[in-house]
């Protein structure tokens, strides 16, 4: 790859305000991006009328695939849309959130497991797309992955202790799909035998609507994962630590991941990042 050329983009979950924000500063620059879409039209409507991208960036710079997150072909499909599989993945999917009638549970999802299944999925698909010898991406290496989590899910406390009821309280169930995403993903990207070239975990507090504040008004801190901080201690690898915070932008997210993943220096890989404004 030369150096000017840009990575090529494989989006699941785009529908969703961070990774929407992400793919839209991915299209502005130029960047080839592949989404997975149960309803395409949405996602492209949504794109121009919401974030106002111009039709032919649209035309030129998006792949829509139609299909479920659920199904390892759809999600193959996706992955070699463009011939190869892409540079990186952007894993942004998540459920509708739905009020229930429990006193310990108050909040549930559409779909409980969608995160945590949806990234069983994409494990599978990139396993299988690597027995199959399926070509790699520009770059040349296997592609880099980014996930979308939540707080409190690392053994260093993350959250204001307030937001403690909230977490594991009200959003128990979400938070659980969250865990459960983040276990598939460390047992996968950790081992010798991981089917990616390197992973970053995004854990933001509660994410608000409206426009991005800024660069200059996100701050970010970072952990290794539980798994790995005794190793990593031992070697002498020291982490910053985790930026607790209450809110987010959706949009600063979005932005964050584009400019210290998608189009990052490979300085933030392997780290679980907590991003508040």
């Amino acid at each position: 790859m030369s150096p000017t050329q840009q990575p090529t983009l494989t989006v699941f979950g785009a529908t969703g305000g961070c990774a929407a924000n992400a793919v839209v500063a991915a299209l502005g620059a130029g960047i080839k991006c592949v989404a997975l879409a149960r309803t395409p039209s949405k996602l492209r409507n949504m794109l121009e009328d919401q974030y106002t991208v111009p039709p032919k960036t649209l035309d030129a710079n998006l792949v829509i695939i139609e299909g479920n997150i659920r199904s390892i072909e759809d999600v193959k499909r996706t992955l070699t849309a463009s011939g190869s599989l892409p540079d990186r993945i952007l894993f942004g999917v998540g459920g509708s959130p739905k009020i229930q009638f429990s006193l310990w549970a108050p909040i549930t999802l559409d779909d409980p497991h969608i995160c945590e299944e949806g990234m069983k999925t994409l494990i599978a698909a990139l396993r299988s797309c690597e027995a199959e010898n399926v070509q790699l991406g520009p770059q040349g290496s296997r592609p880099l992955l980014f996930a979308i989590s939540t707080v409190s899910m690392s053994s260093r406390r993350d959250l204001a202790y307030l937001y403690y009821p909230l977490e594991y309280w009200l959003l128990s169930i979400p938070r659980s799909d969250k865990k459960a995403l983040e276990k598939v993903i460390f047992e996968a990207v950790l081992g010798v035998d991981s089917p990616v070239g390197g992973f970053a975990m995004v854990r933001p507090p509660i994410l608000s609507e409206g426009t991005a504040l800024g660069p200059d008004k996100v701050k970010a801190g970072w952990v290794w994962p539980d798994e790995q901080r005794r190793e990593k201690v031992a070697k002498g690898e020291k982490e910053v630590g985790p930026m607790v915070g209450w809110f987010v932008t959706k949009a600063d997210v979005g932005r964050w991941i584009f400019d210290n993943l998608i189009q990052g220096d490979g300085s933030a890989l392997g780290k679980c990042w907590s991003l508040t404004n």
